[in-house]
């Protein structure tokens, strides 16, 4: 066999080689192309469910792109691979894909930082046996997870029955906060009122009066059935070196 030919039969032995992995790689991205068509068609029709009992989600579309590489070794005149040369990327096969996400949308109460909220997206319920034998696939769901416990359903309205609880008991964590801070005004408002000339502080939940002879009055304040602001005291404080029979004739007058 002369060299012309050698070269010639190796040239189309690669070519075979090419062919083949080709063939190979078109299928791997055609699988991954349906799978993808597959999970956004799932993905789509579970948020058009979402939208008939809230509109307060949006689905977001990222566009993505998958490369796949038909990779081939050089053969030699026998048709044998040459493995130890590293092989070649002869062509590159694109796949363009879009991923999804769901987010909420309406209105949170200040201060609420997006990670804390529950995550909701579209995914294998997969679960597995006792001591982690056996695996039973449970096809798509819809996935909600709060505080990092997932749960599945087959349906969107639970899953936004559970998302608007969490949202309204982070509302009435708000709205709580809020009364607890107008609580505290209107308390400190009216111990400056009604002790003008009194340094008043708070410490520890409650409100200090401190008088010039260096007695000290702790008073805890809430908000009774009327809206009033109620005091009562938690504590008096007195120097060890006041006048004995004094405080003690002063407190019979109380």
């Amino acid at each position: 066999m002369n060299t012309t030919e050698t070269t010639k039969t190796t040239k189309e032995l690669f070519k075979e080689h090419v062919k083949t992995q080709t063939g190979f790689t078109e299928r791997r991205a055609a699988e991954f192309r349906v799978t993808k068509e597959k999970e956004e068609k799932i993905w789509k029709d579970y948020f058009e469910e979402i939208k008939k009992h809230s509109d307060k989600f949006q689905l977001v579309v990222t566009p993505k792109t998958q490369n796949f590489d038909v990779n081939c070794y050089p053969v030699d005149e026998n048709g044998n691979k040459e493995y130890s040369s590293g092989y070649i990327t002869v062509k590159t096969l694109e796949v363009n894909y879009n991923i999804f996400d769901i987010k909420y949308i309406g209105e949170l109460p200040p201060g609420t930082q997006k990670y804390s909220l529950p995550n909701v997206f579209v995914e294998e319920h997969i679960t597995y046996g006792r001591r982690g034998f056996g695996r039973t696939n449970h096809g798509y769901k819809l996935k909600i997870e709060i505080d990092y416990k997932p749960k599945y359903y087959r349906t969107a309205k639970k899953v936004v029955e559970l998302f608007n609880e969490f949202i309204e008991s982070r509302w009435e964590s708000h709205r709580i906060k809020e009364r607890q801070k107008d609580t505290y005004t209107r308390a400190y408002n009216l111990l400056k009122e009604k002790f003008k000339f009194l340094p008043v502080s708070h410490q520890d939940g409650v409100f200090v009066v401190e008088n010039y002879n260096d007695t000290r009055v702790f008073l805890f304040f809430r908000e009774n059935n009327l809206g009033e602001i109620v005091f009562s005291v938690k504590k008096v404080e007195v120097r060890p070196e006041h006048n004995l029979e004094k405080l003690v004739q002063s407190l019979g007058y109380l």
